[in-house]
């Protein structure tokens, strides 16, 4: 687990232990019938347990892992859509300005795919974490 997760980890562990902590408070507070014992003992035990904390670091770093997972098959869904982009909308072009020699010009195409996905980032179409983990072989297309 990398700095930044740790740290996204406890700012979640945190934020889960509080929104609990506001919803048995709101129990304690507005319930319209009598409460019973176990909700305060619960409210208590969510405040200061360290294994209630522990539990909650848990669910956590399982939602972390989770949006790890999904940020991954989005990028690979994403890489995929644009070099379909690419092909279809500037390969073409460099092909007809660099390459009508019949011989791929790599630097040409390296280029136009950085710039591609520049622009395709600055126009909100990929995000930033798109565009620094996106790579494509246009070398091959």
């Amino acid at each position: 687990m990398t700095d930044t997760d740790t740290k996204l980890t406890a700012k979640l562990t945190t934020a889960l232990k509080a929104h609990t902590i506001d919803d048995l408070e709101d129990i304690t507070v507005f319930a319209d019938v009598a409460l019973d014992v176990d909700a305060i003992d619960l409210w208590y035990e969510v405040k200061s347990n360290p294994d209630v904390t522990a539990a909650f670091k848990t669910i956590a770093e399982a939602i972390m892992m989770e949006a790890a997972t999904l940020r991954e098959i989005k990028l690979c869904e994403q890489t995929t859509a644009t070099v379909a982009a690419f092909t279809e909308c500037v390969l073409p072009y460099v092909r007809e300005q660099y390459e009508s020699d019949g011989e791929k010009d790599y630097p040409a195409r390296r280029e136009a795919w950085c710039n591609f996905i520049d622009s395709q980032n600055k126009d909100g179409v990929i995000t930033d974490y798109e565009a620094h983990n996106m790579t494509a072989d246009v070398d091959s297309l």
